[in-house]
């Protein structure tokens, strides 16, 4: 009788449970501080203590999930766009030269055939849509052990280089209080001592006088935007709907049906618009339409529905500054008292 696909094995089954790195990886160092040398190990600890391994580890059997139906139909990413994937990871760390690249590899126990590897598995799920999730038949071509695909991924990922960061944030505050785990002291063991003098740290950054002095500071970036906007391919096609919307009272929705596209809403703080957007829609009001550059060669044609000025009665308001005040004094911290052996952060 032929097997149903709930008989057949799951081929990530053994990641579910897999929260340790492999002892040839576990050691390598990331940072040092004090007398202590902090290893991948010790990030990945960290995480668990955050709570936010199993986290990750849920969003990589999905994303597992997705690229399982491509990759059983013989759907591949182009090799030109792995090889563009590939040099976009590089190029954000400053890794330009091969050597380079591979020296950096070799920090984290990896290969450049690693970094091809992720880059193929991030293509391969994003060329599935979520809504296709489990009508393949079940069967996947393993190339590699689902272990060390979760290893690499999780190395070479953001979410690492985040929990590396947290880590830091809370070793160089210890330093700060003369209270560094020491060589031999088990991470696990001191978490909640250093989880509770990071919160009590952030919760004396962020009162209301500190976010009136930096909000004084950033005061237009704090600029809050609600946005409508419709992305043309031909420059010809977005000025006329420009006109259309700006001289003959069409709406962007409107011009968007005409033209089978969709009309997106957008709210952002003006600091985070890019540089074109930012310059232009700095002066503009609360209804003005505006033609500016998109992604690539496009153009978009939007219309200012509403321009909120900076309040600390805005959540989002005191959000952002709250994370500017964290981020300003732990930045200082880690530059003073972290000795970075890999560089994880992508440069600026």
């Amino acid at each position: 009788m032929a097997s149903t696909q709930a008989d057949r094995p799951d081929p990530n089954s053994g990641v579910r449970d897999f929260a340790i790195l492999s002892e040839a990886r576990a050691g390598r160092p990331v940072f040092q501080c004090g007398g202590r040398v902090f290893t991948l190990a010790d990030v990945v600890a960290a995480a668990k203590a955050m709570g936010q391994l199993d986290a990750f580890r849920t969003a990589w059997l999905s994303t597992q999930a997705r690229a399982a139906p491509a990759e059983a139909s013989g759907i591949e990413p182009d090799p030109a766009q792995i090889e563009e994937a590939t040099n976009a990871f590089r190029y954000a760390r400053d890794l330009v030269s091969a050597e380079e690249c591979e020296r950096w590899l070799e920090q984290l126990g990896l290969h450049f055939e690693d970094l091809v590897a992720f880059s193929t598995r991030r293509l391969r799920a994003a060329a599935v849509p979520e809504s296709t999730v489990g009508t393949a038949d079940g069967t996947r071509a393993q190339e590699e052990d689902p272990k060390t695909a979760f290893e690499v991924d999780l190395l070479l990922g953001d979410d690492f280089t985040d929990w590396a960061r947290a880590l830091a944030e809370r070793v160089a505050l210890a330093q700060e209080s003369g209270s560094v785990p020491k060589p031999g002291d088990d991470l696990r063991e001191r978490w909640d001592e250093l989880e509770s003098l990071h919160r009590a740290t952030c919760a004396g950054l962020t009162g209301n006088a500190e976010r009136e002095r930096l909000l004084r500071q950033d005061w237009m970036a704090l600029t809050l935007l609600e946005l409508e906007l419709v992305t043309f391919d031909e420059p010809s096609a977005a000025r006329e709907a420009e006109c259309c919307v700006r001289h003959d009272g069409g709406t962007l929705t409107e011009v968007a049906d005409q033209n089978g596209l969709c009309c997106e809403s957008v709210s952002a703080f003006l600091a985070d618009l890019q540089s074109p957007w930012r310059s232009a829609l700095t002066v503009a009001r609360t209804g003005d339409v505006v033609l500016l550059p998109s992604a690539d060669t496009g153009f978009a044609v939007v219309r200012i529905l509403k321009r909120s000025e900076p309040s600390l009665e805005s959540e989002v308001v005191c959000n952002r500054l709250d994370a500017r005040l964290r981020g300003r004094h732990f930045r200082g911290l880690v530059a003073h008292h972290i000795q970075w052996i890999v560089a994880l952060e992508p440069v600026e």
